[in-house]
């Protein structure tokens, strides 16, 4: 399998003498594995997790081998420093891993320009497996399907947070480039004042529970808003669930499937339990996969949320 590569470098002042805190850069490099590896399991691709590779950008620097040593859900890595550092503006990771470089980098670029401009105004398909997103403002950006998968995800807003933490120096750091080499790529950029908006979102949560099973749901309200959250019930408790599933989304959005009243989808449908730092619990819906769309024989109309 060939490799992915791609380039994080920071600028600013600080690194005008080609050097940084090690304190710094550290977590940020070993953050870049984890960011990785949390595509991985959110993308739910199979096989190993993607090992990161981090080496300087030039001879003779310091260098470090990022690499995530257990097969399971379990994020661990080691750090082998092989070198000095001498002379490099900015380090370059090669991502071992199954095509998971273009929906990750298509993702965060979609998630810097939310933060930048808003919702989305529209997200349609645009050749098979890629979708174009358009703001109001006109912007657009094409990316991968599966980058809708990495926007929404708390867990990779957590890891790029995580990755851009040296952009709290103010003054010292204030850009942060993550490109690769393929130039029909959007690379991402980030400044000091992008963390704005993701230091808005709840970080402190731990995650107790992370469970997938096949379950029919009965539509209550459909909505196209960028967070594509449905109000659904399983017979038991009505409740607000992510759809996921990009592909049906679109058909909906593009009227390939309509609804009525007592509708119901048998879905996959992950659930997750966190604590909160005050010491509560929240649950988190997201519908994973649309198996079959169950017609009800009533013709009712069934409320949409368009907002």
């Amino acid at each position: 399998m060939a490799d992915e590569t791609l380039e994080l470098s920071y600028a600013g002042p600080a690194l005008e003498s080609h050097s940084i805190d090690a304190r710094e850069l550290g977590p940020a490099l070993i953050a870049i594995s984890d960011l990785f590896v949390t595509a991985h399991i959110e993308l739910g691709r199979e096989g190993p997790l993607p090992a990161v590779r981090v080496v300087a950008t030039s001879e003779g620097s310091f260098i470090v081998h990022l690499l995530v040593s257990t097969p399971s859900n379990v994020l661990g890595a080691y750090l082998e420093p092989v070198a000095d550092w001498l002379n490099t503006s900015g380090p370059m990771a090669t991502v071992t891993g199954l095509g998971i470089v273009t929906p990750v980098i298509g993702g965060l670029a979609w998630m810097v320009a939310r933060v930048r401009k808003g919702i989305e105004k529209r997200v349609t398909p645009v050749a098979p497996g890629e979708i174009e997103i358009e703001w109001p403002d006109g912007t657009k950006l094409r990316v991968l399907g599966e980058a809708a998968q990495i926007v929404e995800s708390m867990d990779m807003r957590r890891a790029i947070k995580k990755v851009g933490a040296p952009l709290r120096r103010r003054g010292e750091i204030d850009r942060m480039t993550i490109r690769t080499t393929d130039e029909n790529q959007p690379e991402v950029a980030m400044e000091s004042a992008d963390l704005r908006a993701l230091d808005a979102l709840p970080t402190d949560d731990t995650l107790l529970t992370d469970t997938e099973r096949e379950v029919v749901l009965r539509l209550k309200k459909v909505a196209f808003d960028h967070e594509r959250k449905w109000q659904v019930t399983d017979g038991s408790s009505t409740f607000w669930a992510a759809m996921m599933d990009l592909n049906f989304a679109l058909k909906v959005a593009d009227s390939q499937e309509s609804f009525s009243a007592n509708d119901q989808l048998r879905v996959s449908l992950r659930e997750r339990q966190f604590t909160t730092d005050s010491g509560g619990i929240r649950a988190e819906h997201s519908i994973v996969h649309v198996i079959e769309h169950l017609k009800s024989p009533e013709q009712s109309h069934l409320p949409f949320d368009d907002s």
